[in-house]
């Protein structure tokens, strides 16, 4: 008996050991006191998890299997840090030829589902982020970009002790940013701690989604059928540019002409003044931004002067459904993209179409305001996601 219960033992004490050798060192249970050691073991255990050249082999077989064509290429590869220059996600561009044809975004801080964006056309978070430095005069694009998790890109200031976030140029103390950054890594210690390393991020090298997977309102494109932020203001004015697109889309593309007819006036200045209604009505504050609560009456206010025949609905939040059923009715979304745990950060944009990977994975695909060119993103990569129905026409639901 005193035979079998040392045999017992040692089998119990090596699965324990295996155990350990296989879950992140981020199963620690967070307190005050060991934060910043989840962080940093956290970051050692990504090291081993996700290797540059393995993110490179998971996003080109990624992209080459989403488009059925193995002669797409990786043009560039950017990782992005945080403070203490841990990677923390990489954003991996493509080619066929000489032509740019999409790119993926990658990060290390969600490794329960790391393909977190991507698109089939234009360059990415980077070149939005140099487009953006470039049009605020900086001289030269700085080297490194912070990020810190969803919608937070930050570059460093002229200041030491500063960091700006590109996309609303509001200045933070880098003391600031770190402990709201440190607080969100450990607070994830519990589901990181549930990903086994096994072969690490090469167990997402078969992800893709089909195009049979996909679906998009018809007759919606980009390029001049959609209207950016820098075309009104440089300010963070995402709210009333969303608002202009999809107003836009009802009047110009489905016909309901008297949501934006203003008089004998171009297509510019329609648009502009919608975009300026639309400021008006959401009390939109440059570059402060706008309130959710304005969102959608500032959508019943505005049709209420043109017409009878509209509807607005806001969808449940963070359901999946809700968004898919709005697109099947063809109707865009006005979508909150909230990560409040982060500096209260957060984007809308106006959802469009959705998808879903091989893997399970749930997308919507967006315009962001940025760029003329539609993406996807996680649906589950944001913490909130918040969504108003629009629908114009005679049959409103």
């Amino acid at each position: 008996m005193d035979h079998m219960k040392k045999i017992l033992s040692f089998i119990m004490s090596f699965i324990m050991m295996s155990v350990i050798v296989v879950m992140p060192a981020a199963a620690l249970e967070p307190t005050e006191e060991n934060k910043q050691n989840i962080v940093s073991q956290y970051f050692e255990e990504i090291a081993e998890y996700a290797p540059q050249d393995d993110v490179e082999t998971v996003a080109l077989s990624f992209m080459r299997n989403s488009l059925k064509n193995e002669n797409i290429e990786i043009s560039n590869v950017t990782p992005f840090y945080d403070l203490n220059d841990n990677v923390t996600a990489y954003c991996v561009t493509f080619q066929l030829g000489n032509s740019p044809c999409g790119y993926v975004l990658i990060s290390l801080l969600n490794i329960e589902m790391p393909i977190v964006e991507f698109a089939f056309e234009g360059t990415g978070p980077v070149n939005t982020v140099r487009s953006i430095q470039a049009a605020r005069g900086y001289s030269s694009a700085p080297s490194t970009i912070r990020y810190f998790g969803p919608g937070t890109y930050f570059i460093d200031s002229t200041s030491a002790d500063t960091i700006s976030d590109v996309f609303t140029n509001e200045t933070y103390s880098k003391s600031e940013v770190e402990t709201a950054y440190t607080n969100y890594i450990s607070s994830k210690a519990n589901v990181l701690s549930d990903v086994v390393i096994g072969d690490g991020i090469l167990d997402w090298a078969d992800a893709n989604i089909d195009s049979s997977s996909i679906v998009k309102i018809p007759s919606f494109g980009s390029g001049t059928d959609y209207w950016l932020m820098t075309d009104f203001n440089d300010g963070n004015v995402c709210s009333p540019t969303c608002a202009t697109n999809i107003l836009w889309y009802w009047g110009n593309q489905k016909g309901y002409t008297w949501c934006i007819e203003n008089g004998d006036k171009t297509g510019y200045e329609l648009a502009q003044g919608l975009f300026t209604a639309m400021s008006l009505q959401m009390a939109t504050v440059p570059p402060l931004g706008t309130l959710d609560i304005f969102i959608r009456d500032a959508y019943t206010n505005f049709l209420s002067f043109r017409g009878s025949n509209f509807n607005t609905r806001v969808l449940s939040q963070n359901v999946y459904s809700d968004f898919t059923a709005a697109i099947d009715d063809n109707c865009p979304i006005h979508t909150m993209l909230r990560n409040e745990s982060l500096f209260s950060t957060g984007h809308d944009v106006m959802t469009f179409g959705y998808g879903e990977s091989n893997t399970g994975t749930e997308y919507l695909f967006v315009m962001d305001g940025w760029n003329n060119y539609g993406r996807f993103v996680y649906f589950d990569y944001f913490p909130i996601i918040k969504g108003v129905k629009v629908w114009v026409g005679s049959t409103a639901n």
